[in-house]
């Protein structure tokens, strides 16, 4: 048990989470903190929406869980939405969860577009 004010400690043990990553490498390479260039880091290769949904829908079969953790640095917002709209058009039925950074193109009605829909159609 983690004696912790942290909220996130309950997403993180209350259930099990399938890890899974979205692209290697990072599709900003513009944070101050960060050396890119390091390889995995400058090197940023996405896999496709389809690939993901794809995965996501094999594990379910193989595990019978549907609660998926995107272990990226920074999710791509792009690509989530692409996956989402995979996952409403698919109809299943998953959670996930990731770390995102907002930028420009993620407004209210983009996040809207997608957040919590794919999660609990």
């Amino acid at each position: 048990m983690a004696e912790s004010p942290n909220p996130m400690h309950r997403l993180w043990t209350e259930r099990p989470w399938i890890k899974l990553t979205l692209a290697h490498g990072c599709y900003w390479h513009r944070c101050a903190f960060c050396d890119t260039s390091l390889d995995y880091i400058r090197s940023y290769d996405p896999a496709d929406a389809e690939t993901i949904v794809g995965w996501m829908e094999r594990t379910m079969a193989d595990t019978g869980l549907s609660g998926f953790h995107f272990v990226d640095e920074a999710a791509p917002p792009a690509l989530l939405g692409r996956m989402s709209r995979l996952i409403l058009d698919r109809g299943l039925r998953v959670e996930w969860w990731g770390n995102i950074r907002f930028e420009r193109s993620s407004t209210r009605n983009f996040r809207n577009s997608w957040r919590g829909r794919a999660a609990w159609p």
